[in-house]
């Protein structure tokens, strides 16, 4: 008890085994935030895409009910959020070998539709200025989630998804946002190993700060740092503005333990590799000036 009281702090321990939960909450999100997603989350299902291909057969595979991802229009666009992992198939242990410590995290996918903003929306939040960023809002409509496949398999997964299933390399109706902090170029050589791979599949961002005299260049995905905090809660002022619509029971459970612990947002004794892409990674995109056009 007394281990898991530092590693978690007092405040959190009480709530997370004693269930006293205290007034002064440290979760990014309002009640209100956990109201509204109550009412619209349900479980995601797998469904049977017709097909072949060995990656889209995943059970791990789940879209919410009403969405077809097999009657999409080409007009349709989507934001994949990747968040990637090494998980040993096991919740709960690590499992340690001679080089390295492998995490029980998952990799995990999510699939945010982008669709147009309604003017009532906007008209709630126009006092503080509106630009063309605020035109568009992003409702989650699918989900992968693994513990048990590495970082490689979730590439060849998000170009089955974005690629053979959603047709991006026609369309152009795709752009994925990983984090690049853990083994990001193995995923992005496992992505372009597809046959119909194209560069700008990928959103990117600058991965640096500015240095004078040097020419900065973008880079695939982003790499999270000092500004994570930030950009965590301007995800969470977007769910309470209703910009970005969680539907997924899973990924709100996560949220529900989403907050602030020894001063750094996290799951607290709760995976996040769904919560944290949720409220992270659609600000990371959205700072970028490339991705409204």
């Amino acid at each position: 008890m007394e281990k898991q009281k530092k590693d978690f702090g007092e405040t959190e321990f009480a709530q997370e085994f004693e269930l006293q939960f205290h007034a002064a909450s440290k979760m990014i999100l309002k009640p209100s935030d956990f109201a509204f997603m109550d009412k619209i989350c349900v479980p995601f299902v797998n469904k049977n895409l017709m097909t072949n291909n060995p990656y889209l057969q995943d059970e791990n595979i789940t879209w919410h009910p009403d969405f077809d991802p097999l009657n999409i229009a080409p007009t349709d666009k989507f934001l994949f959020l990747v968040d990637l992992a090494e998980g040993n198939g096991d919740e709960f242990k690590e499992e340690k070998t001679k080089s390295k410590t492998k995490t029980p995290d998952s990799n995990t996918i999510q699939i945010f539709k982008v669709v147009p903003n309604s003017i009532c929306n906007i008209k709630k939040y126009k006092e503080s200025g509106v630009s063309l960023k605020d035109a568009v809002r992003f409702v989650q409509v699918g989900t992968f989630e693994t513990n048990k496949k590495d970082e490689e398999y979730c590439g060849k997964m998000t170009a089955a998804l974005s690629l053979d299933l959603f047709h991006s390399d026609l369309y152009d109706n795709c752009k994925i946002m990983v984090e690049m902090n853990f083994q990001g170029k193995n995923y992005v050589t496992s992505m372009k190993s597809h046959p119909l791979y194209y560069d700008d599949l990928f959103q990117k961002t600058y991965h640096t700060k500015p240095v004078p005299g040097e020419v900065r260049r973008r880079r695939i995905g982003f790499k999270s740092g000092p500004e994570k905090e930030r950009f965590c809660l301007q995800g969470a002022k977007k769910i309470g503005q209703r910009r970005i619509i969680v539907r997924d029971r899973k990924t709100l459970i996560q949220l529900e333990s989403f907050g602030y612990i020894k001063g750094k947002i996290k799951g607290i004794a709760c995976h996040d590799d769904l919560s944290y892409p949720a409220v992270n990674h659609i600000p990371v995109c959205l700072d970028d000036e490339t991705f409204i056009s």
